[in-house]
This record gives C-alpha cells, sequence and structure tokens, in this order.
C-alpha cells in the first residue's frame, strides 16, 4: 500500500510540473460592473434673467430648482448653487442685491466667511427680498370677495388661478376649498356638478369637484360647437 501510495504521489508530481505555471496561476477574468454614472445628456433651459420683480421671483427659484434636479453632476455643493443662480441676478433690483452681497464678501473682515450658510439659506432670504409681499392676505381678501370668479373664462384658466389662490391664502380644509371653488364656478356648471345623477364628487374631495367640472365644462364647449 505504501509503495502504491508513493507511485501515485510521483505520478501527480510530474503532472504538476509538466503544467503551465504562468497559465496556472493566472485568475479567471473577473467581470466588474463599471461604477461610473450614465452620462448625462440632458439639456434642460437654464432660468431666465431676474431683474427683481417680485412677481417674478417664486418662477425664477423654481426654475433653477428644476435645474439643480436634471443637472445635479454640476453642483458638488450648496455655495456652487447659489453662485450659479446669481449670476442670473444681473438686472435692476436683484442686481443691486447681488452687488451688496459681493461687496460684503469683498471686504477683508469676512474673508473666508459665506454670506449664506447653504442653499436653504439662499433661498429663505430670496423670498423675503423678491416674493410678492402680503400673499396670504391678498389671496384671502381675493377669495372673500368675487374677483376671483370664473366669469367668461374657461374652467381651466378658472382652476389654474384658483389653485395659486388656495395655495398662497394657506387653506388646507377641503371642505372650505370645495365650497370656495363650488361658489366660484359659473352656476351651469356648479348646478351639473352638484346634481350629477352618478359619479357626483365628494364635498370633501377638491381634486375630484376640478375634473367633474372640467368634463362637464369640455361636454358643454363641444354641444355648443355642434
Amino acid at each position: 500500500m505504501l509503495d502504491a501510495l508513493n507511485n501515485t504521489l510521483r505520478l501527480l508530481a510530474g503532472m504538476t510540473q509538466n503544467q503551465n505555471p504562468s497559465a496556472a496561476a493566472a485568475p479567471a477574468p473577473l467581470t466588474v460592473a463599471s461604477a461610473t454614472k450614465p452620462k448625462n445628456d440632458l439639456k434642460p433651459s437654464p432660468p431666465p434673467n431676474f431683474d427683481g420683480d417680485r412677481q417674478k421671483g417664486r418662477g425664477f427659484i423654481n426654475s433653477c430648482q428644476a435645474y439643480f434636479r436634471l443637472r445635479p453632476d454640476n453642483f458638488p455643493d450648496d455655495q456652487t448653487k447659489i453662485q450659479w443662480a446669481m449670476t442670473f441676478m444681473n438686472q435692476g433690483r436683484a442686481q443691486k442685491w447681488a452687488n451688496r452681497i459681493y461687496q460684503w464678501e469683498s471686504i477683508p473682515a469676512n474673508a473666508g466667511a459665506l454670506y449664506f450658510v447653504d442653499w436653504d439659506d439662499f433661498r429663505s432670504r430670496f423670498r423675503t427680498e423678491f416674493f410678492p409681499l402680503h400673499s396670504d392676505a391678498a389671496a384671502t381678501n381675493r377669495l372673500e370677495g368675487t374677483g376671483y370668479f370664473q366669469s367668461r373664462r374657461t374652467v381651466d384658466d378658472y382652476l389654474d388661478d384658483f389653485r395659486d389662490l388656495i395655495s398662497d391664502s394657506g387653506y388646507t380644509d377641503p371642505k372650505t376649498i370645495v365650497v370656495k371653488f363650488r361658489r366660484g364656478l359659473n352656476p351651469t356648471i356648479a348646478d351639473a356638478v352638484a346634481t350629477m345623477a352618478a359619479g357626483r364628487p365628494d364635498d370633501l374631495d377638491p381634486e375630484a369637484w376640478y375634473e367633474a367640472a372640467i368634463r362637464i365644462d369640455q361636454n358643454q364647449a363641444a354641444n355648443a360647437a355642434f
């Protein structure tokens, strides 16, 4: 048995020596998934130049934030976002505001200091400076009057204006929103929605009222065209 084992070991040793050492030592190729992110080919439109008009302030900030979301690779930190946004504040009151900030940063005593802590800080100060004044009170006053009524507008146009008023006023109670919306609708459309035989929207569901009013307005327009 010992002789047989020794012969087997000698045969195995010979087979190992005859093999190519470099081929035996070469590890199997590994397939490694690429760790790089796919290239973003989106080319979103940059925000328009901003002149400080309070009626355009909200739109300017929204345009900036949309660009950040679509091209996050271009903005490694908040300070880059802030400086990029300020390059578009190059007219009117906005330019004067930006110049005051650059002047503050150029003072030797403020060397290395940041005027804005982060993007949220910039957005908060921008809102104070360039958003409409007392927009909540103005929206509430309009909703308490009749100036927001649909009149000769389509329901789509009326709804766009109504949504902005609700957002600015801060109303959140669905019953109140439905009452205000129904009150401003043209009576023929409001009555048609309220007396629907099937699928009448609940008085606690503003979105259902919006959809029903749009549908009825479109049906009336199609009937008038016929």
